[in-house]
Parts: C-alpha cells; sequence; structure tokens
C-alpha cells in the first residue's frame, strides 16, 4: 500500500470513529452536523486555509461517497 493510500484509510478510521463518537454524544444527527461544521470552520480559519479550499474539500468528499466503492459508510 503506497504512504497515499494508508493515509487515506486511515482518515476513514478517524472518521468512523468520530462518526461512532458524535452518534453517542448527540441526540439528534443535526447536532453532530452542526458541532461538524463549527469544528471544521475553526481548524480551517487556525490554520489559515481559504473558505473556497475549505468547501472545494468538503465537496471532493462528498463527491468521493458518492461514488466510491469503498466508503465511509461501510
Amino acid at each position: 500500500m503506497t504512504e497515499a493510500l494508508d493515509h487515506v484509510e486511515q482518515s476513514l478510521v478517524h472518521a468512523r470513529q468520530l462518526m461512532t463518537h458524535l452518534s453517542e454524544t448527540h441526540d439528534y444527527p443535526i447536532d453532530s452536523l452542526m458541532a461538524c461544521v463549527l469544528a471544521l470552520a475553526t481548524l480551517a480559519h487556525g490554520v489559515g486555509m481559504p473558505l473556497d479550499t475549505l468547501l472545494e474539500g468538503i465537496t471532493h468528499a462528498y463527491d468521493d461517497i458518492n461514488t466510491s466503492k469503498k466508503d465511509i459508510l461501510q
């Protein structure tokens, strides 16, 4: 496995762990989503990421979930 694929795989593992945590700590999915939006905005701002770059990354991730054979929801 290449370094890039290993990084993607680890990111998926961590994303699943985060989603499990969110489902255990929030009564409603919208509350989990709002917590993630605030966290992402804060992180992106903190590292100096331009908003358009953040939105582009979110768009690609969203599209990848729709087209991937091995997605985060498995």
